[in-house]
């Protein structure tokens, strides 16, 4: 999460210089209504940008965890499946199955795992 903040924070506030140059920019119009919607939207999106965009969704983000990414199973079904890099061989998608299944039982007691689980070694 702090990666992908870090990576976008440069853009975000990139884009919103601009856009905050370009609408100061109409305050040196003639026009009293331009001059209004110039200095308007350079101040909504200066807040935009800091506020809530660095602040609150940081800070949104931060308590809800990954809640914060839930997607309904109607979308997920919709949505295509993307994957980067090699394949899951039948062995790592075993391990990772077994192990997202222990954090849904909880921590084992004494942390070791019992015979019948390691497929009776």
């Amino acid at each position: 999460m702090r990666e992908g903040l870090a990576a976008t924070g440069k853009v975000i506030t990139a884009a919103a210089a601009i856009m905050i140059v370009v609408f100061a920019a109409f305050v040196f119009s003639p026009d009293r209504m331009l001059q209004q919607f110039g200095l308007g939207l350079a101040v909504t999106v200066l807040l935009d940008a800091v506020v809530i965009r660095c602040l609150i969704v940081a800070a949104v983000t931060r308590l809800l965890g990954r809640r914060a990414w839930w997607l309904p199973a109607r979308l997920r079904g919709a949505l295509p499946r993307v994957r980067l890099g090699a394949p899951l061989t039948r062995h790592r998608r075993l391990l990772r199955e077994r192990n997202r299944h222990q954090w849904d039982r909880g921590p084992r007691s004494g942390g070791q795992a019992s015979s019948s689980e390691d497929g009776g070694a």
